[in-house]
């Protein structure tokens, strides 16, 4: 290497470039929980309102405080943050019941809770936050894995969900918790009033996500996607359902569990394309009624930005209906998994 090619580079690594050998040298994604979610990531869980997405966010972070697998998945154990934007009051009838429900106590547990919001459209609320979390850092004896902020909509008053430049700074002002912090920042959300299946507001938000997880009903229990993934394969949507348990002061609350009755069902859906595993999903969450077909038809082309043809869209349907996992009534489709859950007999 000559002294000039070796002065371009040295100036390169000084701006923060890198050679493709040294692109290849650098070290693989690290998860908070294998697979799917990635260490000091920008993530985002969302879903209906009411279908129980608290629930969920409480099974992630209890999961990785205390270093316990979360449905097979190893986590990286650490103390987490959740700031409870909305419900604050039951919070700890959540927390027991999930802790009881494991057979714990809420001792020595690394989960901070605050039942009240952080606004992460004000930079200097924000920045008041870091300056916190900071001092909290170097008092703990365990590193900080993930802050979690449930809503999005309580934590983000005066920002217009609409608007890419005001959620741009919402997102702004996560990054900058996240990397200030060296932490994840997990966000609570909901779907569009009219489309279950796709994020509330700005397209910004979406597109800056590192990890998305959708929450929708299925049968008579819950389906959990992993819709984005930056830095690994897609895996199968996960099961749950909710169960309600004994909690504190005689009060029951509920907690999320693995639904070994659509077992069944996930192995299935394993084998499915991004189409199909897209379609079902859609007519999963419109209830045993099922759904007319013009209308899926409708929700797939939008999905993919105008450009699924409808030829297309009846191979997908086809496909789905060989495989047995939804049937074909007149001008409707419906979900063999929701026809499982009403107890109806299937039809001819």
């Amino acid at each position: 290497m000559n002294a000039i090619t070796s002065i371009i580079f040295s100036l390169l690594a000084s701006l923060g470039f890198f050679t493709l050998p040294k692109v290849m040298g650098l070290p693989d994604p690290k998860y908070l929980i294998d697979k799917n979610i990635p260490e000091k990531s920008l993530g985002m869980l969302y879903g209906p309102s009411g279908i129980g997405k608290s629930f969920v966010v409480i099974d992630i972070l209890l999961s990785i405080a205390l270093g316990k697998s979360w449905y097979g998945h190893k986590t990286v154990k650490g103390a987490v943050f959740y700031i409870v934007g909305e419900g604050g009051a039951s919070i700890k009838y959540r927390l027991m019941a999930w802790l009881q429900n494991h057979a714990l106590e809420p001792n020595d547990v690394p989960i901070y809770v605050r039942t009240s919001p952080v606004n992460l459209f004000d930079s200097d609320a924000v920045e008041k936050f870091i300056a916190r979390l900071k001092r909290i850092q170097k008092q703990m004896g365990v590193p900080i894995r993930m802050v979690a902020f449930d809503t999005l909509a309580r934590c983000s008053v005066g920002a217009e969900e609409n608007s890419n430049t005001a959620m741009g700074k919402v997102i702004d002002n996560c990054e900058r918790i996240q990397k200030e912090c060296d932490v994840a920042v997990f966000l609570v959300h909901h779907t569009g009033k009219t489309n279950e299946n796709t994020v509330r507001g700005a397209s910004a938000l979406y597109a800056a996500m590192d990890v998305v997880m959708r929450l929708n009903r299925a049968g008579n229990g819950l389906s959990l996607t992993i819709e984005k993934q930056k830095d690994d394969e897609e895996i199968a949507s996960k099961r749950l359902k909710l169960v309600q348990v004994p909690s504190l002061n005689g009060r029951t609350s509920c907690v999320v569990e693995y639904s070994a009755d659509c077992e069944k069902l996930s192995a299935n859906n394993e084998d499915l394309g991004p189409n199909q595993k897209l379609m079902i999903e859609y007519v999963d969450a419109r209830g045993e009624a099922g759904v007319e077909w013009g209308l899926v038809r409708a929700f797939m082309n939008e999905a993919k930005g105008g450009n699924l043809h409808s030829s297309a869209c009846s191979e997908t349907k086809n496909a789905l209906i060989k495989k047995g996992l939804m049937i074909q009534k007149e001008n409707k489709v419906i979900s063999i998994a929701q026809i499982r859950s009403g107890d109806q007999q299937l039809a001819s």
